[in-house]
């Protein structure tokens, strides 16, 4: 399956259980790859990002093939949101072609989160209480005959009832 389909396929399944979960989320302030308005000028366009019923923000993020850098930029940009509630990490573990970035797993996004919240700690500009959850996809859960047991695992994973 190509790289940008993986990436959609992934992010339309949370997208699909965040606006299952009314409970939790108004509705109406779901986003999908839109700017968070809360950051001003800076332009950071999460893969999802919704607003509970007590005005948090939930962010997220799925990495396949990003660069530790662009890792590292969206959880900063992220941790810049003053209503920042939950940042999810899913990273998608799976063999690349050599044309492509790199292939992510679990440990390597909270490695990103230990090196990265320490140095902002004290930086009153960033959000450092929230919660931080790393869900990790393996590349076989990606298969068609897989996806309803994924989207049951990551309903589980995320706390959705």
């Amino acid at each position: 399956m190509d790289s940008h389909i993986i990436h959609k396929t992934v992010v339309s399944l949370i997208h699909e259980l965040v606006s299952e979960n009314p409970n939790r989320y108004k509705l109406d302030k779901i986003q999908r790859e839109k700017q968070v308005k809360e950051l001003g000028e800076i332009k950071y366009k999460p893969d999802i990002y919704a607003y509970t019923h007590h005005d948090k923000c939930d962010i997220y993020q799925v990495w396949k093939g990003e660069t530790w850098g662009d890792a590292v930029t969206d959880l900063i940009y992220a941790l810049r949101i003053p209503s920042l509630d939950w940042v999810n990490v899913i990273v998608i573990n799976m063999n690349l072609s050599y044309d492509e970035r790199r292939s992510w797993n679990g440990e390597d996004a909270k490695k990103i989160r230990d090196i990265i919240l320490p140095i902002l700690k004290d930086d009153l500009y960033f959000k450092l209480n929230n919660q931080f959850r790393v869900i990790e996809i393996k590349e076989n859960e990606l298969e068609n005959d897989n996806m309803e047991k994924l989207k049951k695992r990551l309903k589980n994973e995320f706390n959705f009832k």
